[in-house]
């Protein structure tokens, strides 16, 4: 479900003149795709979120998001505990992205 989610959001962001790059460190836009099937998937979210935040420090113009099941869940949860995070947006919104990218 993961990649096909990614992929969904990979080509809306595809059709909206966004280039996918193989080094998040040359990233303009960092998506986390979450789920919550399972705890330890959950705290390996986490774990990312945490250490792009580190990233989001080091370079502030790049923009962070949580996305899927997880994101949905826990959407206030993950904003107040990480204040870098740019947005949250669950399955039911993706194809807002890159709307959400372009403000």
């Amino acid at each position: 479900m993961n990649k096909y989610d990614s992929a969904l959001v990979g080509s809306l962001l595809s059709a909206d003149g966004h280039i996918q790059v193989t080094d998040f460190k040359e990233a303009d836009l960092i998506l986390v795709n979450t789920c919550s099937v399972r705890e330890h998937a959950e705290k390996r979210a986490l774990g990312r979120i945490a250490y792009l935040s580190g990233v989001k420090k080091r370079r502030p113009q790049v923009l962070v998001g949580v996305i899927g099941c997880m994101a949905a869940r826990y959407k206030q949860e993950l904003l107040e505990l990480n204040p870098r995070i740019n947005f949250v947006v669950g399955p039911q919104d993706f194809h807002s992205i890159p709307e959400i990218v372009r403000e």
